[in-house]
């Protein structure tokens, strides 16, 4: 097995090859929980892919840049294969659930990331940041199965760095756009997001609109939380795992009062490549 072809002394090496095994088998059980709920949940709503529809691939196939014309190809894209494709994608996540064989989990990935392309391009505006973290995360965990199967470990170490950094971008640059939200910066907008109908919650709308002081500290905190997430990638490994529960806790509160059902699992997936990633460094840099 090599040592990355990064100049990774071998000490490093093992002790990723250690890690990754436990990593990869925690990401691939909560992605496909996150598979599993997202499928169900458009199997729920399939009159939406219907003639008559909003997702009406009548309509949806209108839209300007589409670049698939011919009728061949179009007709994977309607109701009755939006429908086989849910199948195959349901399959695909129990058997991320139910099986610890490298060559099935590839072929599960596989499954996953090309079904969540054409749910992409099948809903096209129909899809959130669950979806698109859970498709980054669905392709690092593809990276770091095939790294496994073929005893390559800069693949495996790849796919690491793929969802722990796609998960400290996303959090840095989510606290970065609220940081420069007027809304935010003066504690207005969780009285705006709980007193919307669609994102928000009767109880949550009134303890936010109850105190003005609790909806700015609220909101400065989760500034200050996202945009000082990459921090934690250098912190010690009990500092790390607080951070993350704080940010397990914002999840579910996204969940229970935004109704955000999908949202909680992606992120969680790649919490355990961020533990890795943290680990090799903290080591490297003599912090244990």
């Amino acid at each position: 097995m090599d040592y990355l072809h990064l100049g990774i002394p071998s000490s490093l090496s093992a002790l990723y090859t250690h890690d990754v095994v436990g990593s990869l088998s925690a990401t691939r059980r909560l992605l496909a929980v996150w598979c599993l709920m997202s499928t169900l949940e458009w199997v729920r709503n399939l009159d939406l892919f219907k003639h008559d529809g909003l997702l009406s691939w009548r309509i949806l196939s209108l839209r300007p840049g589409w670049i698939f014309h011919g009728d061949g190809v179009r007709s994977l894209f309607w109701a009755r294969s939006t429908t086989g494709v849910l199948a195959i994608r349901m399959v695909a996540a129990v058997t991320l659930l139910a099986s610890n064989d490298p060559c099935l989990l590839c072929i599960a990935l596989v499954v996953i990331v090309a079904t969540s392309w054409f749910l992409t391009i099948r809903t096209w505006l129909g899809e959130d940041g669950s979806d698109q973290m859970g498709q980054i995360v669905a392709i690092g965990s593809l990276l770091i199965s095939a790294g496994i199967f073929f005893d390559q470990l800069a693949l495996s170490f790849a796919g690491t760095l793929l969802i722990a950094g796609q998960l400290t971008i996303s959090y840095f640059f989510a606290g970065f756009a609220k940081l420069r939200s007027p809304e935010w910066r003066r504690g207005q907008a969780l009285v705006g997001v709980m007193g919307t109908h669609s994102y928000g919650h009767s109880f949550g709308a009134r303890i936010s609109s109850g105190s003005a002081a609790f909806g700015t500290a609220f909101c400065w905190l989760v500034i200050l939380g996202e945009s000082m997430f990459p921090l934690v990638i250098f912190a010690p490994q009990t500092a790390l795992l607080i951070v993350l529960a704080a940010f397990l806790l914002f999840h579910l509160a996204n969940a229970l009062f935004m109704g955000l059902n999908t949202f909680v699992w992606p992120f969680l997936a790649a919490y355990p490549s961020v533990i890795v990633l943290n680990n090799l460094i903290t080591h490297s840099i003599g912090l244990r």
